[in-house]
């Protein structure tokens, strides 16, 4: 987003959020009524569960991608760093609030890995079930009859998903978290007096 402030011209990241197109409802000859998928037999329900479980790596497991517990310490520093580049005097209220949209965009963002997950799980689930209990087997990584490259393609295509999915709740994300930081700066009049203050 181009601004301009005292005379400047001042650019600041816009992100970029996909809504995707407008849904619409109804069926007729060309769209008609998809029939539900059946319920599973717990048989193979067991086996797609499997072939999710081994397609996931170690960068989707929001267990293994937590902040550290120096978090802390880094949300100090971040505050320390913008108040020395800001140069200005503000209440103790603001940058109160400052930290807080902070480690509410950590929580955020952590949370969104675990949806991200979930949303992919679903979604592979959808994915494998209309597939006959054979062409599932040879997608199971310690069968000896597994097709390898059947199954290293299906993985690469989830992935590709798992990572757009992701990207996408990074953007909305930040998207919040900016709009937040823009409110908070605009109430506090930070952009009379700092041409770098956050804008949505």
């Amino acid at each position: 987003m181009l601004t301009e402030q005292n005379g400047k011209a001042l650019r600041s990241p816009l992100p970029v959020v996909e809504r995707g197109l407008p849904s619409c409802a109804g069926a007729n000859r060309l769209f008609p009524n998809i029939e539900p998928i059946a319920p599973q037999s717990p048989e193979r329900s067991a086996l797609i569960e499997r072939i999710i479980d081994a397609s996931i790596i170690d960068k989707m497991k929001p267990e293994l991608n937590r902040p550290p517990q120096s978090l802390q310490t880094s949300i100090d520093n971040t505050v320390q760093t913008r108040k020395t580049r800001m140069g200005i005097d503000l209440p103790a209220a603001y940058w109160s609030e400052y930290r807080r949209n902070i480690e509410r965009f950590l929580a955020d963002a952590q949370q969104a890995k675990v949806d991200v997950l979930q949303g992919y799980k679903e979604y592979y689930r959808r994915q494998l079930a209309p597939m006959d209990t054979a062409d599932l087997e040879r997608l199971l990584p310690d069968n000896p009859k597994a097709d390898r490259s059947v199954s290293a393609s299906n993985n690469s295509n989830m992935l590709e998903f798992y990572n757009r999915s992701e990207q996408q709740a990074l953007r909305e994300n930040y998207s919040a978290h900016q709009a937040r930081m823009a409110d908070l700066d605009r109430r506090f009049d930070v952009c009379e007096r700092f041409a770098g203050c956050w804008r949505n």
